[in-house]
């Protein structure tokens, strides 16, 4: 009689594994959102990293906006507070922004001389579903910011990362005085959070980095090294450094702790040089 409710608990047992392993493997909303509330526990449990002080943000904030006036800003003034903050020794700067329509020529000048004379400048740009197709020019500079080295194994005949059909650029005279550019795209998970984010995106027929990681390619001094595999991406590497990223092209963020945790300076404390 034993060994026959050990039979019964067993099999039990093992329905109930195969069940919930094959409704994990349909991504069930239930289950997928255990797992997401799961990654929040640990992250809450874990608590705080120190990060590293060479990041720092430069934010547009409430203080900068009520000492130098709403935005946007004239870009004579961007073009101030990026030349400040190479006197102050940033080596890779990226900005979250999007310049895409021209504004007063000798504004646009002035920002395009910036940009020519330090070249450490990493523009932000951002997919799109529809729009218009961008100028040959705009298009050209795009492809120079691809990832230029992608490698495939085995029978490898795509890169099954995230597309996009149209792209929001930087108008062309901006553009072309920067030293490369990423995209901003951001896409949370099913419940709104962002947990992970698209480090890869294919435009065209090429694949494009994210502002961050195009930032570390320049800080790095290294080339992004792409290898692709039948079932997506195998590898991604940066120098001897190599992303974590998963198949398809996403990294999950390892949070340092909650905002704030980053050095935070008012742009405008960089542009009128109030730094010690």
């Amino acid at each position: 009689m034993k060994a026959h409710r050990f039979f019964i608990f067993t099999a039990i047992g093992i329905a109930a594994v195969i069940l919930a392993v094959v409704l994990y493997s349909q991504k069930i909303d239930f289950f997928a959102s255990i797992d997401l509330k799961l990654k929040d526990v640990r992250f809450r449990t874990r608590g705080n990293i120190e990060p590293d002080k060479q990041v720092v943000i430069v934010a547009i904030d409430e203080k900068s906006i009520n000492e130098l006036g709403r935005w946007p800003w004239d870009r004579k003034t961007i073009a101030q507070l990026f030349e400040n903050l190479n006197l102050y020794g940033a080596k890779t700067i990226a900005f979250d922004i999007i310049f895409s329509e021209p504004s007063d020529p000798t504004s646009d000048k002035a920002l395009s001389d910036a940009l020519q004379k330090n070249k450490n400048a990493i523009l932000g740009y951002f997919f799109r579903s529809e729009g218009e197709p961008p100028s040959k020019e705009s298009l050209m500079l795009l492809e120079d910011a691809r990832i230029k080295i992608v490698k495939t194994t085995g029978n490898a005949a795509e890169v099954p990362v995230h597309s996009y059909p149209a792209v929001e650029l930087n108008i062309p005279v901006i553009a072309r005085s920067a030293k490369s550019m990423g995209f901003f795209n951001i896409i949370p998970d099913s419940d709104g959070i962002l947990r992970s984010s698209n480090i890869l995106m294919l435009y065209d027929g090429y694949v494009y980095p994210s502002l961050p990681l195009a930032a570390l390619r320049h800080y790095m001094g290294s080339e992004i090294v792409l290898e692709v595999a039948n079932y997506g991406v195998d590898n991604l590497l940066i120098g001897s450094h190599r992303i974590p990223c998963d198949e398809s092209g996403r990294l999950t963020l390892n949070y340092y702790g909650r905002q704030g945790i980053f050095r935070t300076i008012p742009a405008v404390d960089i542009i009128k040089k109030r730094l010690k």
